[in-house]
Protein backbone atom coordinates (compact mmCIF):
# COMPACT_ATOMS: atom_id res chain seq x y z
CA UNK A 1 0.00 0.00 0.00
CA UNK A 2 1.07 3.54 -0.78
CA UNK A 3 -1.45 5.63 1.14
CA UNK A 4 -1.51 9.19 2.48
CA UNK A 5 1.92 10.41 1.36
CA UNK A 6 2.89 13.81 -0.06
CA UNK A 7 5.43 14.65 -2.76
CA UNK A 8 6.93 18.14 -2.70
CA UNK A 9 6.64 18.48 -6.48
CA UNK A 10 5.80 15.28 -8.40
CA UNK A 11 4.69 11.77 -7.62
CA UNK A 12 3.05 11.97 -4.23
CA UNK A 13 2.70 8.20 -4.01
CA UNK A 14 5.29 6.89 -6.48
CA UNK A 15 7.84 8.83 -8.52
CA UNK A 16 9.98 7.28 -11.24
CA UNK A 17 12.45 9.25 -13.34
CA UNK A 18 14.40 8.68 -16.53
CA UNK A 19 15.24 4.99 -16.88
CA UNK A 20 12.90 3.72 -14.17
CA UNK A 21 10.94 0.57 -14.98
CA UNK A 22 8.44 0.10 -12.17
CA UNK A 23 6.66 -3.22 -11.82
CA UNK A 24 3.70 -3.06 -9.47
CA UNK A 25 1.34 -5.87 -8.51
CA UNK A 26 -1.56 -5.87 -6.06
CA UNK A 27 -0.85 -2.32 -4.86
CA UNK A 28 -3.29 0.27 -3.53
CA UNK A 29 -2.16 3.85 -4.31
CA UNK A 30 -4.66 6.17 -2.66
CA UNK A 31 -4.99 9.44 -0.78
CA UNK A 32 -1.62 10.82 -1.91
CA UNK A 33 -0.83 14.34 -3.09
CA UNK A 34 1.79 16.21 -5.08
CA UNK A 35 2.13 19.86 -5.98
CA UNK A 36 2.42 19.53 -9.76
CA UNK A 37 2.21 16.13 -11.42
CA UNK A 38 0.93 12.72 -10.46
CA UNK A 39 -0.66 12.83 -7.05
CA UNK A 40 -0.67 9.04 -7.13
CA UNK A 41 2.02 8.16 -9.67
CA UNK A 42 4.42 10.23 -11.77
CA UNK A 43 6.74 8.60 -14.29
CA UNK A 44 8.86 11.33 -15.81
CA UNK A 45 11.73 11.33 -18.28
CA UNK A 46 13.71 14.55 -18.42
CA UNK A 47 14.79 13.85 -22.01
CA UNK A 48 11.19 13.76 -23.20
CA UNK A 49 11.36 10.06 -24.07
CA UNK A 50 8.39 7.85 -23.32
CA UNK A 51 8.59 5.52 -20.36
CA UNK A 52 7.40 2.31 -21.98
CA UNK A 53 8.29 -0.34 -19.44
CA UNK A 54 5.97 0.47 -16.54
CA UNK A 55 3.69 -2.42 -15.59
CA UNK A 56 0.78 -2.47 -13.20
CA UNK A 57 -1.16 -5.66 -12.49
CA UNK A 58 -4.26 -5.72 -10.30
CA UNK A 59 -3.54 -2.26 -8.83
CA UNK A 60 -5.94 0.41 -7.65
CA UNK A 61 -5.11 4.11 -8.08
CA UNK A 62 -7.76 6.36 -6.53
CA UNK A 63 -8.41 9.58 -4.62
CA UNK A 64 -5.01 11.15 -5.29
CA UNK A 65 -4.68 14.89 -5.96
CA UNK A 66 -2.41 17.60 -7.28
CA UNK A 67 -2.56 20.94 -5.53
CA UNK A 68 -1.25 23.54 -7.99
CA UNK A 69 -4.28 24.54 -10.04
CA UNK A 70 -2.30 26.32 -12.78
CA UNK A 71 0.20 23.70 -13.96
CA UNK A 72 -0.90 20.34 -12.57
CA UNK A 73 -1.32 17.13 -14.54
CA UNK A 74 -3.25 14.21 -13.14
CA UNK A 75 -4.23 13.44 -9.60
CA UNK A 76 -4.94 9.79 -10.33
Amino acid sequence: MVVGTTGSARGGGIYGANSSRPRLANVLIAGNSARYDGGGICLYDLSGAEIKSARMINCTVAYNITTDVTTSYGGG
